[in-house]
């Protein structure tokens, strides 16, 4: 089965992990043999348990799911990275495998694509964050008076919404995340059409596609593409062919 056969109309696949899922996290742990040395190397340099955790999750999903697409051995996937530290898939494939990797807290986000670029970026929504200041010091006067015609709680929604769609953008284009960047990013949202996005880069927007969602009760999640339109399916790491889809099988 080729790569375009496992997604259906410009599909986005959105692969979930979870640390408190202790299945999810078990299978990690079983699974470590895959790293190559020298993720076996930064894995122990994190001084806490719960950052092991999450990075050995990250990579052990990472490579498992990636073997899938690639139909490889999980071990047998090599990456490299952009100037910019973004990672890309070494190995020849018949077909282009794009994907993303990003984590908050307890879980695990991994978008792939078979069509263009993708940036994923999922945050967890701390109801007891201070945001002002964040947004006082990383967001333009055009976010800042946007944001201003909310209440505290519907701020801080729309903060986390705007913020995760900043950084999946960022990462999307492999530039690098920086606070130079992210204060020039002027990503707006237009009050009469909450879905439609504004950018001063013009060149890229035009192209964009965008969806932003809140999972597992407290999280935000934002991935933008750049086919036009696309579809999305959110699948949950764990059994590979018991979790995914009928027509991936």
């Amino acid at each position: 089965m080729s790569n375009s056969n496992l997604f259906i109309d410009n599909e986005v696949h959105i692969w979930i992990g979870n640390l408190q899922t202790i299945p999810c996290l078990s299978k990690a742990k079983s699974r470590m043999h895959i790293l190559n040395n020298d993720e076996i190397s930064s894995l122990f340099d994190y001084p806490f348990i719960k950052q092991r955790n999450i990075f050995l999750l990250s990579r052990v999903m990472l490579r498992d799911i990636l073997s899938f697409y690639l139909k490889i051995s999980p071990e047998d996937v090599r990456f490299s990275k952009n100037e910019y530290g973004k990672p890309f898939i070494l190995n020849e494939s018949k077909e282009s495998i794009y994907f993303n990797l990003s984590h908050s807290n307890n879980c695990v986000a991994l978008a792939i694509s078979n069509t263009s670029s993708v940036g994923i970026d999922i945050e967890y929504f701390n109801r007891d964050i201070e945001i002002n200041s964040i947004i006082d010091y990383y967001f333009s006067k055009k976010e800042k008076k946007y944001l201003s015609y909310f209440d505290e709680t519907q701020k801080k929604h729309n903060f986390y919404k705007m913020w995760t769609l900043k950084e999946a953008y960022i990462k999307s284009r492999g530039i690098g995340l920086s606070e130079e960047i992210i204060k020039n990013l002027d990503f707006y949202i237009k009050r009469d059409q909450f879905d439609k996005l504004y950018f001063i880069e013009q060149h890229y927007s035009a192209h964009l596609s965008y969806i932003t969602k809140s999972i597992l009760d407290s999280y935000k999640i934002s991935i933008i593409t750049y086919h036009h339109p696309f579809n999305y399916k959110f699948l949950t790491w764990g059994d590979i062919k018991s979790n995914l889809p009928h027509h991936l099988l």
